[in-house]
């Protein structure tokens, strides 16, 4: 038995709580708005990039109520419906965080997952902004809000990984020992 795989119940909740810091946070640049010749969009899913970040050994069940609470944030913070985002990411964490703890840790591969989030989250977003609503949300903002956070997302990978090579930290998330 390797000694070194097993972590206390109170890091569990350590590691939930430190991506709900970082979720948090997001939200703050989410509601940053970019004006551009077009129009004005802003990187409303970049939250989500916290939600794929999340550590590894965070516990499970605190994660997914973290996730709902960075999108009950977001939701009051944006001034949206409430409870948009708060369901759009408790559901995708809790529907594919076992999946993606499995997936590969390349950083194409890191993007290309990323991406599909942003394209399920538009679809889930305009389905219960319709059904909230009433009426469908402009489709095109959304996907120009979604191409931002993915562009935002890789930043965010650059900086995690520089913190993670700078403080020489193990990639908690990554470490299946």
């Amino acid at each position: 038995m390797i000694a070194g795989a097993r972590i206390s119940l109170m890091q569990a909740y350590s590691y939930a709580l430190q991506g709900l810091a970082i979720g948090l946070c997001l939200v703050i640049l989410a509601g940053v708005d970019f004006k551009f010749p077009g129009g004005v969009i802003s990187a409303i899913f970049i939250p989500a990039g916290a939600i794929y970040l999340w550590p590894y050994r965070a516990d499970y069940g605190l994660s997914v109520i973290c996730a709902m609470v960075i999108g009950l944030y977001q939701d009051l913070a944006l001034g949206g419906p409430l409870g948009l985002f708060a369901l759009s990411y408790a559901v995708l964490y809790a529907l594919t965080n076992p999946a993606h703890q499995m997936m590969p840790k390349r950083k194409s591969a890191n993007l290309a997952i990323f991406v599909l989030w942003v394209l399920g989250l538009i679809a889930l977003t305009g389905v219960l902004s319709a059904i909230s609503l009433g009426h469908f949300p402009n489709f095109m903002s959304l996907v120009l809000s979604g191409v931002l956070s993915v562009v935002m997302f890789c930043g965010l990978i650059v900086i995690r990984d520089y913190f993670k090579a700078t403080l020489s930290l193990p990639d908690m998330r990554r470490s299946r020992q």
